[in-house]
């Protein structure tokens, strides 16, 4: 009775000791646009956006979206941040990606300078979070993102 009993805590030892070893970490997408709104580079200073707001122009549905962060800068540049937490991170994504095409439709001719940071924004999904930034320079929100991401 003993073996089997002894048998029994073992498993169960190494059962909760391999549970453990995953990255079990949650993703906090506030965490994430702070993240980048400190450390990567953009034209000017970013404010922070209403949820509501952000949901409308990217056309989300409230039951989508279960966290929301958003930052832009004024009209005269693209710089902008959104991290998104999501159960359909597919439609999601799909609808970041209408918006930025939207975006580089208007910015042709409105001011032509800010359209490649459009071309060159990160569009990132992990998980259930979707974020998207536009900034000058792309690779450090990528690597801001990465970091994050590996925590």
């Amino acid at each position: 009775m003993k073996k089997i009993f002894a048998a029994a805590l073992a498993a169960s030892m190494l059962i909760l000791s391999l549970t453990g070893c995953g990255n079990n970490k949650e993703v906090d997408a506030t965490e994430i646009a702070a993240e980048l709104l400190n450390n990567a580079s953009f034209a000017e200073t970013l404010t922070e956006v209403n949820e509501q707001v952000t949901k409308k122009r990217l056309d989300l549905d409230d039951d989508e979206v279960s966290v929301c962060a958003a930052f832009k800068g004024t009209s005269a540049v693209v710089d902008e941040i959104i991290v998104i937490k999501t159960s359909d991170t597919e439609d999601v994504e799909e609808k970041v990606r209408e918006y930025v095409a939207s975006q580089t439709k208007q910015y042709e001719n409105y001011r032509p300078s800010e359209v490649p940071k459009l071309n060159d924004a990160v569009i990132s999904v992990t998980g259930d979070i979707v974020i998207y930034c536009a900034s000058e320079d792309s690779a450090k929100a990528m690597q801001i993102i990465n970091d994050n991401m590996s925590k």
